[in-house]
């Protein structure tokens, strides 16, 4: 069995990657801070990505890394300092540690938020220009990933997913706050509801990491595949009426920008991080920002099928249900 070395074992992607990488008859060997959970890991370790060295025996020459362990910080950019980050710091920590032990192979799960906000598709040759904490931390992942795969011979793929939700999903879950908002009659649309968003259910997430593990099976190659991954890009407004629907809510009215422009802008200059964050929020929900997914159909055809507006409103009436 070849081994696969999970970081975020036991975060919401992690416990799904780990769960369909053993299918698969992979030894899956999970890293997380968390204990030990109740899914099955070939083996299980307590660490700290942060500050913990990787032991030689977790690795071997036919080692897969996927790297799914991350940190979501705030909205506000505040003084933003690469080296504070501590998804780049953990990511510099897996790299070191695979460049020790002469590893191969690398799944990054990546963000699209290393794109920002536009009007047009975002192909994976698109200006990277992100405007989170998050986006930025991302963006310098990728670019360590890079300089690993030029200077240590890394073969490694990239993957640029939208908004995963799913069932379970934690409560911080921007899909999971949107229905929860929706069922208590408090979510509203602001704009008209018709700009384009790009979501993955989480187990087409999963499909797609599967895929990029069995792609790197043979002999690796150096070098950096990138992929955007997420489904049809759907409108907001679309997707909040299909949740409302399943879950017999109202459905969320529009407001217009315009209407919200003023409360925003005292949010943005009061120096309350909640009112900072509520208002990148609201305005990252009324922005453009979707994934053009060609080149993935490509490498993984008939993966990622699903319509983001049907399986968020199965989610609902499942998140509604507990």
């Amino acid at each position: 069995m070849k081994p696969v070395l999970l970081t975020g074992a036991n975060g919401f992607m992690g416990r799904r990657i780990a769960r369909r990488l053993l299918d698969e008859g992979y030894a899956v060997i999970g890293l997380d801070l968390a204990p030990a959970p109740a899914a099955p890991f070939t083996r299980y370790v307590g660490v700290d990505l942060l500050k913990d060295d990787l032991d030689a025996d977790l690795f071997d020459g036919d080692t897969t890394i996927v790297h799914a362990a991350a940190i979501i910080p705030g909205d506000a950019l505040g003084s933003y300092r690469e080296e504070d980050d501590p998804n780049v710091q953990m990511t510099l920590n897996i790299l070191n540690a695979c460049a020790r032990h002469d590893v191969r192979r690398f799944v990054q799960i990546g963000s699209a938020s290393v794109y920002g906000p536009g009007e047009s598709a975002r192909r994976e040759d698109h200006a990277l220009e992100p405007v989170s904490a998050y986006g930025k931390g991302k963006l310098a992942c990728e670019r360590a990933i890079e300089r690993c795969a030029r200077e240590s011979g890394l073969s490694a793929i990239i993957l640029r997913k939208g908004s995963v939700f799913g069932e379970g999903m934690p409560a911080s879950n921007s899909s999971a706050r949107m229905i929860g908002a929706i069922a208590a009659g408090k979510f509203f649309v602001p704009g008209n509801g018709l700009n384009l968003k790009s979501f993955l259910h989480v187990d087409e997430a999963v499909s797609v990491v599967a895929a990029s593990v069995d792609s790197l099976a043979p002999a690796p190659e150096a070098g950096i595949s990138v992929l955007n991954a997420a489904s049809e890009p759907v409108t907001v407004g679309a997707v909040a009426d299909a949740v409302a629907d399943a879950i017999d809510a109202r459905r969320p009215v529009r407001v217009p920008t315009a209407v919200l422009k003023p409360g925003q802008l005292l949010a943005d200059r009061s120096g309350i991080r909640s009112l900072q964050n509520l208002s990148g929020s609201i305005r990252k929900l009324a922005s453009t920002d979707f994934l053009d997914c060609t080149r993935i159909r490509e490498f993984f055809p008939g993966v990622i099928t699903g319509n983001a507006p049907e399986q968020m409103a199965t989610v609902a009436i499942a998140q509604c249900k507990h």
